[in-house]
């Protein structure tokens, strides 16, 4: 990990301790509220495309000891909710929605999210029995569900109106976590 994402992570979840002094895997120091990441979360997040975030959605859903499976498991739970977020923006979008096209795209991303929720609930079952490569094969089903998602619109040549970046980033982080498995 190249310096900048370490300076960043810290950084990062300095702010996360000061916020939260509930979380059992980041302890303040009492020494400039410097926090002490669990080592081993440091480094299961730092193989990952964003450190930061692995470890900001982590922290307050890690239950147990810091091990790689309790840490893919709850990044899965934050994707879940990611998921959520984005099923309840598109029923509002759809009660509101006139045209027809934009309608029926958000009626197949509504299917998609809620497959992708499936997919994930799935996915921590194969994560508990260390099974790489189903983990995998279910988070590349949750991938297609965005993707798919995405190309509802592309085929009404519209341009998709949710908020769906942090849900990507999550699916990355998934899968660097998952390849972690193998």
């Amino acid at each position: 990990m190249d310096l900048n994402k370490n300076i960043h992570l810290f950084v990062s979840l300095a702010c996360l301790c000061i916020l939260s002094f509930s979380i059992s895997h980041v302890v303040c120091s009492p020494f400039a509220g410097k926090p002490v990441l669990d080592p081993v979360l440091l480094k299961i997040c730092g193989a990952t495309e964003n450190p930061t975030l692995c470890a900001n959605s982590v922290l307050p859903l890690l239950h147990g000891p810091v091990d790689l499976v309790n840490v893919l498991k709850s990044e899965i739970d934050a994707t879940i909710k990611e998921a959520s977020i984005i099923l309840k923006q598109i029923t509002k979008m759809n009660n509101t929605a006139t045209s027809k096209e934009v309608k029926s795209a958000l009626e197949s991303c509504q299917q998609m999210y809620r497959d992708a929720i499936d997919n994930l609930k799935e996915t921590k079952t194969f994560a508990e029995a260390r099974n790489a490569v189903d983990v995998i094969n279910k988070l590349s089903g949750v991938a297609s569900c965005y993707s798919t998602c995405d190309d509802s619109f592309a085929d009404f040549q519209l341009q998709s109106p949710l908020n769906t970046q942090n849900f990507n980033w999550f699916i990355q982080i998934l899968l660097s976590l998952g390849n972690l498995l193998k």
